[in-house]
């Protein structure tokens, strides 16, 4: 292109990319423009990762859309690729993004941008252009039919405006490692890196948009690696606009993050703190890397929501858990099953309101939950003001970016290994049962169960919340007796009744975890455990006989077909053993039928037995 296609840059604006100009259609409120250029490799230090602005971390959880880089990637494949002199090179563009900045806040704008669209007359060539002021201006020669977007320009202000990659992170990455190597090719200098530079803008005519900049972009990330390698299942939840247990799992996610964002001395002890959860999907190598501090990860919260606590996405147990009624701005799309994207914060605040207190309240106050965050909050207390070297150690395991210098890694590396250390200890004191996944399902099951049975009781609809605290006041004095622990000693009959529940009375091995399993197993014994606690309460928090008989009959319906058969395994093999029925047979299995039968009832019995000893006190 002929340097004389392009005036000198407005002295407000301090850089300038020169390409192929373009717009797409509207949609959400807002339309894409965008410039097909290339960079010199010079170039790379005006991109930025996400990870690269200031207190990006601080940000809310589904506006951390990018994965973490995967350092092991970047240099085990990636720059080895760009430094092999017996490979040809090509990659894709990389997708950015121009962003307006607010340098007094040192944070992104979040509204989309009103662009300015005019002409311009510059040395008598008349310039189509498209500006946010003081920020960034794109602009291409000619006006109407004579345009020439293939003369085309980006302009910006580097303190008002940031240049974001939205796809192609990694390759990004291994780039500016590739750059600042000092024994770089000098070929490399004369590369010319294809980039395409997107910038939104409020849609002319269009209906103001619910959303703000990071929304529209974070749409158009999931939408570039959705049809490329997707996202693995955290971050898909993370990123989900769509899906209302998935939306739900970020706003529990977000309590925690937001709380531990806050300034010093503003932070409530009482929320799960983020080290707790498993939350940010990380990889090396394209394999997921789980959290040494968490006790639950993203996916199995998501989970206890659709299968435990809310049910399926738009079903009708999932409307009125979120106390979506008739007249509620959400009944329609529980009605088309399909959430509406301008009512996403509405659905937001709805879980916020009826649901996330109660859920939020359970987890924190469970005693070996609140016992283990008590001591990560101490861990965090103590190495937050050891050196500046333990804090960034703190930051790299809650939000995964290291703050300190490149030269100080190896060190924050082993200061990581210290307190991961002390979390590990920590960790070991949460009961086996509890830390199995099965515990936890058998906990949240019963949580959600019993609440039809209290709003029965009392005639009423109970909030959540209140729901929580009665649960978990009964939930607390179970486990303090013993009832929710797995070792030996004067425990042992309490654990022996989880016989073929939870566990195989031969191997001990945990049995019957999964989802729908839990659901005949652990869960409805959890009910009745809970239950029978609160038969020793008094008021509005005792469950009345009526009730209980009611839960008796209900639930041991469920765990009779789990008894059954695990009692029918049992005693089929004890047959065989004992050469009573040395061979497959007809007669072999209807007697093992008949015992399991009897086995049963008799474990029924025992458990019932237990069950009325603790509801005398």
């Amino acid at each position: 292109m002929a340097e004389e296609f392009y005036p000198s840059a407005d002295q407000k604006y301090n850089q300038t990319f020169r390409g192929f100009f373009g717009k797409f259609g509207t949609g959400a409120g807002s339309q894409v423009i965008y410039l097909q250029s290339t960079i010199k490799p010079n170039q790379l230090e005006n991109i930025s990762l996400i990870s690269d602005l200031p207190d990006s971390e601080t940000w809310s959880i589904r506006d951390l859309f990018q994965r973490d880089v995967d350092n092991q990637r970047v240099t085990g494949s990636i720059l080895p690729y760009f430094q092999a002199e017996d490979k040809v090179k090509f990659f894709n563009p990389l997708t950015l993004t121009v962003l307006p900045f607010n340098p007094e806040e040192d944070k992104i704008q979040g509204q989309i941008p009103t662009i300015k669209e005019a002409t311009e007359t510059i040395e008598k060539r008349k310039y189509s252009v498209y500006e946010l002021p003081d920020r960034y201006k794109f602009s291409h020669l000619g006006t109407g039919k004579e345009k020439l977007e293939h003369f085309g320009k980006l302009e910006w202000n580097s303190d008002q405006a940031k240049i974001i990659a939205i796809d192609g992170q990694h390759r990004l990455s291994a780039l500016k490692k590739f750059y600042i190597d000092t024994n770089h090719k000098k070929s490399f200098l004369e590369w010319r890196i294809p980039v395409v530079i997107v910038a939104l803008r409020a849609a002319p005519k269009s209906k103001p948009s619910h959303e703000n900049v990071l929304d529209i972009v974070r749409s158009i990330f999931v939408y570039i690696n959705t049809q490329a390698k997707p996202p693995n299942e955290t971050r898909q939840i993370l990123l989900s606009d769509e899906s209302i247990n998935s939306i739900c799992t970020q706003e529990l996610l977000e309590k925690s993050h937001k709380n531990d964002v806050a300034s010093d001395g503003n932070t409530d002890d009482t929320i799960l703190p983020l080290l707790f959860f498993d939350w940010r999907g990380e990889e090396k190598g394209g394999i997921r890397q789980h959290s040494e501090t968490s006790l639950k990860d993203v996916v199995e919260l998501r989970n206890w929501f659709s299968e435990y606590l809310l049910g399926e996405d738009f079903s009708n147990k999932q409307k009125e858990r979120l106390g979506v009624n008739p007249t509620h701005s959400l009944q329609n799309n529980f009605v088309e099953k399909n959430l509406d994207p301008s009512l996403t914060n509405t659905l937001r605040e709805t879980f916020r309101e009826n649901f996330l207190p109660g859920i939020s309240y359970l987890l924190s106050n469970f005693i070996p939950y609140k016992n283990y965050c008590e001591t990560l909050r101490a861990i965090d207390r103590k190495w937050s003001v050891i050196t500046v070297l333990s804090r960034h150690a703190l930051h790299k395991l809650k939000f995964g970016v290291y703050k300190g210098r490149q030269e100080d890694i190896e060190d924050i590396n082993k200061i990581s290994g210290d307190i991961l250390g002390e979390v590990e200890d920590a960790k070991a004191d949460v009961p086996e049962l509890i830390r199995n996944r099965i515990g936890m399902r058998g906990v949240i099951y019963a949580f959600a169960k019993l609440k039809k049975y209290r709003d029965q009781q009392l005639r009423a609809t109970i909030s959540w919340e209140d729901h929580a605290r009665w649960y978990t006041k009964y939930l607390n004095i179970a486990y303090e007796k013993g009832w929710m622990v797995e070792e030996a000693g004067q425990h042992r009959h309490k654990g022996n009744l989880r016989f073929h529940i939870s566990r195989d009375p031969q191997t001990h091995n945990i049995i019957n975890f999964k989802f729908d399993s839990v659901k005949k197993g652990l869960g409805p014994y959890y009910v009745m455990l809970i239950a029978t606690h609160a038969r020793a309460g008094s008021g509005r928090n005792k469950i009345k006989d009526e009730v209980w008989k009611a839960i008796w009959a209900d639930m041991t319906e469920e765990l009779t077909v789990t008894l059954t058969g695990g009692y029918r395994k049992q005693a089929r093999a004890k047959f065989v053993q004992d050469q009573e029925y040395p061979n497959p047979s007809k007669e072999l299995t209807e007697a093992a039928g008949t015992e399991a039968v009897k086995l049963t009832k008799k474990h029924l019995s025992r458990m019932e037995e237990s069950f009325d000893k603790v509801a005398s006190g």
